[in-house]
């Protein structure tokens, strides 16, 4: 008995020999491991290190080339012979600028044969205004303002609306042409041609024969013209 027990015992003594092998083993395999991704972690740091900075300086060129274009400024000659500088930033609120330029077709300066230099002030005047960033409620109540004293001077606006049409500026345009449509709502046809100064050329037979084939679109003005004359004395 005492010697089975004595093989047992040395049966243990050879397992745990075995064991704290392997344990030392596998801590050797361990700390190899880490070696490695620290000795690759070294190698990849300064490769991190490097492109940071060359982004950033690749961001700072850009803004700067950006910040170079928007102060360029590009002359206009309106038709009447003035000369006006506008930025490069406001002059691309104009689709047909914005091609020019591109192009290079912007120097010495750009002609514009139909846009007097009083009507291309005020095309100016709302590009520059739009060309910066802005808050959109303070953009439109910028703008009310501008096609309130605009509208005041009924020749101006016209002028606008064509310059802006010719210009390719489809916010102006928007604007202007929204405002005309809104004063036109419920007038009759005697009102608008009082309220833009239009000469009617028309016969009264040639009135009626519009009327006649047109009829759907005089119903309305029909009884507005009826409501004026029952109203007066």
């Amino acid at each position: 008995m005492a010697a089975g027990n004595g093989g047992a015992a040395g049966v243990s003594a050879a397992e745990k020999k075995v064991e704290c092998a392997m344990v030392s083993e596998a801590a050797e395999k361990v700390a190899a491991v880490d070696e490695v991704v620290l000795d690759a972690a070294e190698k990849l740091e300064p490769e991190v290190v490097e492109e940071a900075p060359a982004l950033e300086v690749g961001k700072r060129e850009e803004e700067e080339e950006e910040e170079k274009e928007s102060g360029r400024m590009i002359t206009l000659k309106s038709s009447d012979g003035e000369l006006l500088d506008v930025t490069e930033a406001s002059a691309r609120q104009s689709q047909i600028f914005t091609q020019l330029i591109e192009s290079g077709s912007a120097d010495p300066h750009i002609l514009l044969p139909i846009v007097d230099a009083e009507t291309l002030k005020k095309v100016i005047e709302y590009c520059d205004k739009h060309a910066t960033d802005g808050d959109n409620e303070e953009l439109e109540n910028w703008d009310e303002t501008f096609i309130n004293e605009l509208y005041e001077d009924r020749e101006r606006l016209f002028e606008v609306i064509r310059a802006s049409n010719y210009l390719c500026i489809d916010g102006l345009l928007n604007l202007t042409c929204d405002k005309v449509a809104d004063t036109l709502k419920s007038k009759t046809l005697q009102e608008i041609r009082e309220a833009y100064n239009i000469h009617n050329d028309l016969t009264e037979e040639e009135e009626e024969e519009i009327r006649r084939e047109n009829a759907w679109a005089f119903k309305g003005q029909s009884k507005g013209v009826k409501r004026m004359q029952s109203r007066k004395p």
